[in-house]
């Protein structure tokens, strides 16, 4: 398998990894009840995140850390939903890369 080399290859990464979390009923609900995400729009956001912080891109702007102490305030974001959310990043990024 290849490395991550590009937008493209970040993309379909964002894209499988929250699939993943979506479905998983375990973890789920942060993104459709307390967040209410809206995937299409969200995916090129986390993109650029993820381009800065492996390409050094630039272009993310957002507080990433007071983004999650606000969602952290709704719903406490726990160390086993974290636990549940590396599994499924690094089981995506173990399927693509």
């Amino acid at each position: 398998m290849k490395d991550i080399q590009n937008q493209e290859d970040l993309y379909l990464l964002v894209n499988e990894f929250y699939k993943k979390l979506l479905t998983d009923q375990s973890i789920s609900y942060i993104f459709t009840d307390i967040v209410k995400i809206k995937l299409e729009e969200h995916l090129p956001i986390l993109v650029t995140f993820w381009s800065q912080a492996i390409f050094n891109t630039g272009g993310y702007f957002n507080n990433l850390t007071n983004i999650h102490l606000d969602i952290s305030d709704k719903e406490y974001l726990t160390p086993e939903l974290f636990s549940i959310w590396l599994n499924h990043f690094n089981t995506s990024v173990n399927e693509n890369f």
